[in-house]
């Protein structure tokens, strides 16, 4: 490749560079607080209420996801492709949030459940909705769509920082431990909230009357999607989930570190996935023939990453363990060895759940993560009546690697694709 061909090269994929650096630099930033905050949390509220802290957070997380009903995804795809139509730009937008509004009522019902059925640990629930309200005013998917990620990366840091602040500052030893969930959301709320507004008045984008017509579009285009996100997150938290159901304190303490640990390496997999699929909408779009080859180099660079980041986490799972807690642990060092090979096996299959989104393959989406599903409530049913503590890492292992044969079925399916609206 000359050098004439280099300039052609980055300056056609100048976009995608940019929105990935932006997006590898959020994830990033997140990951390091993330390495800061949980050492000081673990260390103040101990490894037991850590337990708790991290099921609430998982909660949070899978309500947040339905909320955001697969727009995240969808939303950026239809961004990129409106985003020189200011009409139809503010119809998507607007459409967005006003799902996630309409979708939140049933949530409030469902506090109000826990509450008046007095469940043990409604407090950490009930103080991790800022996480939530943060989701529904994420306009991550309208900057990622047209590629301008700076001023959200900048937002997002303030968030992160301002959360650290709290944290630090706010949480000691005589602090509640469900405080450590509405200090993490709140500030996230804060500044994604002014984000949208920002939005709003930056790309003068009228404000419709809501339409329940555009609601329901959101709703049944998206439904299958939105079923693929929450399988995928029921397959690294439900486990999570039942374990307070048959386990102890510690071991539930145990298992979160280890889990919050792999997520970490999940974070950058996101940004590279969330940078990449504009680009690949496009490519597919416009020269459907280069899609295959694209998808081996790129898998082939994902393969050798994850690889290492697998070999770093599986042998220095003790010192891992150390740095969090400030002391030994053998069963979390157990389960972060268990577990290493997670974020190899999602790389993956990354590429996979890409190729059934461009092709708008949302049905084969749907059908794939309730098979994925099926496999995920076997697993995690097994190893509860089993409930041997020290095999409990190798449930994620085996429900990421059934994960994979899975889409590639369904990719070489090729069932037929939703009409569009």
């Amino acid at each position: 490749m000359n050098k004439e061909s280099i300039k052609y090269f980055v300056k056609k994929n100048a976009g995608f560079f940019a929105n990935f650096t932006n997006l590898g630099f959020i994830q990033v930033s997140n990951i390091l607080i993330q390495l800061i905050l949980f050492p000081v949390i673990i260390r103040v509220v101990g490894l037991e209420s850590f337990g708790y802290v991290a099921v609430a957070n998982a909660m949070a997380g899978f309500i947040g996801l339905f909320i955001n009903y697969g727009t995240n995804l969808s939303g950026i795809k239809d961004v990129a492709l409106q985003k020189n139509n200011p009409s139809q730009l503010s119809a998507l937008f607007f459409g967005i949030y006003y799902t996630r509004i309409a979708l939140f009522v049933p949530v409030i019902l469902i506090f109000v459940a826990l509450y008046l059925f007095q469940y043990n640990q409604f407090l950490y629930i009930l103080f991790a909705t800022p996480i939530i309200l943060a989701e529904v005013v994420n306009p991550l998917f309208f900057f990622n769509g047209i590629e301008k990620l700076t001023l959200y990366n900048t937002a997002n840091l303030l968030a992160k920082l301002g959360s650290a602040f709290l944290i630090i500052f706010f949480i000691d030893e005589n602090a509640p431990a469900w405080l450590v969930n509405f200090y993490l959301g709140i500030t996230n709320f804060f500044f994604y909230g002014c984000l949208a507004i920002y939005a709003i008045n930056k790309y003068k984008l009228p404000i419709p009357l809501y339409r329940i017509s555009s609601v329901i579009l959101i709703v049944k285009d998206n439904f299958y999607l939105v079923c693929n996100n929450l399988s995928v997150h029921l397959q690294q938290s439900f486990f999570l989930f039942l374990l307070p159901v048959v386990s102890t304190p510690m071991i539930i303490g145990a298992y979160s570190l280890a889990d919050k640990v792999i997520s970490s390496f999940r974070i950058l997999l996101v940004a590279f996935s969330s940078a990449l699929y504009p680009k690949t909408a496009l490519l597919y779009q416009e020269k459907k023939e280069s899609w295959p080859l694209f998808k081996k180099r790129i898998n082939r660079l994902l393969f050798f990453t994850f690889l290492l980041i697998a070999l770093f986490v599986f042998w220095g799972n003790e010192w891992i363990v150390f740095l969090f807690t400030g002391s030994k642990n053998i069963l979390a060092a157990n389960y972060i060895r268990s577990i290493a090979w997670v974020p190899l096996l999602a790389a993956m299959n990354s590429l996979n759940i890409i190729e059934l989104l461009i092709k708008n393959q949302y049905r084969a989406i749907f059908y794939s993560s309730i098979s994925l599903l099926i496999f995920i409530l076997i697993f995690a049913f097994v190893f509860a009546f089993i409930n041997q503590s020290e095999f409990f890492g190798y449930y994620l292992v085996l429900a990421e690697a059934a994960a994979i044969p899975i889409s590639l079925f369904f990719i070489r399916k090729n069932i037929p694709s939703l009409p569009k609206n």
